[in-house]
């Protein structure tokens, strides 16, 4: 008799566990416990003149969203980034890569990914369904690490932090019955202009919040479209300016001939290429 409860018992658990496996998950939580098997899109870069885009891998992270966070510990994340390498310095310390754009797309299956019901000054309006949002300078008074502490520290561990820097994200809430989102990290002159007026500066949002909104519009296409999926990251408005050079030297003002001037030592012209000098063994 205590055999055959025992079984009966043991059929009854396993006729739930089967039901269960075949269950939606509910708005506000996710299954605790079960491995997220779909793999995040892949991402296609836009062209540069000015350094290399770079497949960073293929990650299972925590969600790293920091508004209205997703239950989901196991996320599909894929990262591409955009390097550009500085030149030798001066003092022979060697050279120091920038990274000029990080781009995160995380995927969770199976969870509920609402956008935040509290608007602020960061929504991009006519984002055209989820919830986009901007901030130009994510690094001012350190309001990345405050409000994104998950996204600050993990791409600070794997060593792509580069300041200043502008934050974009856009989150599907439910995009084929999943959590979809995509975070970049970009130079904030890659979306603004030089300013030289009042008119400048106050236009000088729009380009960034049209960018956003093409990151958007690719996003949402990667609902539409079947078998291997493909981010496109829209080009960025403008190239990166410039890497800091030395300054070069003042030219010699002094007029010629007699006094201060006939005595002041001239600098001497620069070579046409640099010559190496093998360091001094010690």
């Amino acid at each position: 008799m205590h055999k055959r409860v025992c079984a009966a018992v043991a059929a009854v658990l396993l006729t739930g566990v089967a039901g269960l496996s075949g269950c939606a998950a509910t708005p506000g939580g996710a299954a605790p416990g079960v491995a997220n098997t779909v793999p995040a899109p892949r991402i296609a870069a836009p062209p540069v003149n000015v350094g290399q885009w770079y497949d960073l891998g293929v990650y299972q992270a925590p969600w790293l969203a920091g508004d209205g966070p997703v239950p989901a510990y196991d996320a599909s994340t894929r990262v591409m980034g955009w390097k550009r390498e500085s030149a030798l310095r001066d003092d022979g310390a060697g050279k120091k890569d920038e990274w000029l754009a990080i781009v995160i797309v995380q995927v969770a299956q199976g969870v509920y990914a609402p956008c935040s019901a509290q608007p602020t000054s960061l929504d991009v309006m006519n984002a055209g369904g989820g919830c986009l949002r901007l901030r130009r300078n994510a690094d001012f008074d350190h309001w990345l690490q405050a409000a994104q502490p998950a996204l600050y520290r993990w791409v600070d561990d794997h060593g792509w932090t580069s300041q200043p820097r502008a934050w974009a994200a856009y989150r599907l809430p439910s995009a084929s019955g999943r959590a979809l989102e995509v975070h970049a990290l970009f130079l904030p002159s890659l979306i603004e202009p030089t300013t030289r007026n009042t008119t400048d500066f106050l236009t000088s949002g729009l380009p960034g919040q049209q960018w956003a909104r093409q990151l958007a519009a690719a996003v949402r296409a990667l609902d539409s479209r079947a078998g291997d999926v493909v981010l496109a990251v829209p080009p960025f408005p403008f190239a990166p300016r410039p890497s800091a050079e030395p300054e070069a030297a003042l030219p010699d003002m002094l007029p010629t001939g007699s006094g201060a001037a006939a005595s002041a030592p001239k600098p001497a012209a620069a070579p046409a290429v640099a010559e190496q000098i093998a360091p001094v063994p010690r």
